[in-house]
């Protein structure tokens, strides 16, 4: 016992003291970032010493076991950032002071002002296409996502920060409803704004390969008689291109409503794919909410 326990603390202590946090990307951002000392908190997320981190991004993104937190205080990681703002917005009524960044997997990063609820974002890609603004839009008509705008020709996007919870800290009911809105407002997108068909993407779906891979509840209801010519007959809809479980906040505004956040770029997809995709995350081996998505999407 003693000897897992000496390799559990050797594996955390290498961890936290050489593994990766982002220095250079904070670095090449800086200059989005008001300036002071950044202290890495966990993971790649980063904050200025003094300042504040949304409960919401601090949970998916900077959680750590208590070994590594109290290691992360005797080997604290910290970068100064110079005064080198270049994309401060031209309004002073509209300018954003960032105070915390972390580093997305498309290689660009996203950044926090809780004292104006703003979240800005550069994508790795480079800069958001006319095309892709269109289709955010057009999709934000029928599912709930955050405000937002461009700046510096489509190089960064700022939006409203949501106020909200994650799904799994709400009642039983207010799950229930919240997934029944995810699919009603799909299928209002689906009257509206639908075209094409999806059979080809239903068909990689059905590769032996892929199927076996799928949640166990989802491949029985594909395997009903009649599914793979239903879905088939779906047409494609503009969508969030993310199904991360963390990518949808719960919001209270009356009653429990989902609000789609880091949506983007936007992809063309079947009708069907976001919409179970991101339940099917939340999931995360919750029996009760695995037997809800089945009643609802089966039938």
């Amino acid at each position: 016992m003693f000897r897992k326990l000496g390799n559990k603390i050797i594996l955390v202590l290498s961890q936290s003291i050489f593994r990766k946090t982002g220095k250079d990307f904070v670095k090449k951002n800086q200059n989005l970032l008001e300036p002071g000392y950044y202290l890495n908190i966990g993971g790649t997320l980063w904050k200025r010493v003094g300042t504040s981190v949304p409960t919401i991004v601090n949970r998916s993104k900077g959680r750590k076991g208590r070994l590594t937190g109290l290691l992360s205080l005797v080997t604290p990681r910290i970068i100064k950032v110079a005064n080198c703002q270049q994309w401060r917005s031209s309004s002073p009524q509209t300018e954003s002071h960032f105070t915390s960044i972390v580093s997305a997997a498309d290689d660009g990063c996203v950044l926090f002002d809780t004292g104006h609820k703003l979240i800005g974002r550069t994508y790795g890609f480079g800069k958001i296409s006319a095309e892709q603004e269109a289709l955010r839009r057009n999709w934000a008509r029928f599912v709930a996502s955050p405000s937002f705008s461009l700046e510096h020709d489509g190089r960064f996007l700022k939006e409203k920060m949501i106020d909200g919870v994650h799904i799994h800290e709400c009642t039983l009911v207010d799950q229930h409803l919240v997934i029944r809105k995810v699919f009603s407002s799909y299928a209002v997108l689906v009257s509206d704004a639908g075209a094409g068909s999806s059979a080809a993407a239903v068909e990689r779906i059905f590769d032996d390969h892929v199927f076996n891979y799928l949640n166990p509840i989802l491949q029985k209801s594909l395997a009903k008689p009649g599914a793979r010519d239903f879905l088939s007959e779906w047409p494609l809809v503009p969508s969030g291109s993310d199904n991360s479980p963390d990518n949808v906040v719960v919001t209270y505004e009356g009653e429990a409503a989902p609000c789609f956040i880091d949506c983007m770029p936007i992809s063309v997809s079947p009708a069907f794919a976001h919409s179970v995709g991101v339940i099917a995350a939340w999931d995360n081996n919750d029996v009760i909410l695995r037997v809800k998505v089945y009643h609802d999407f089966a039938g």
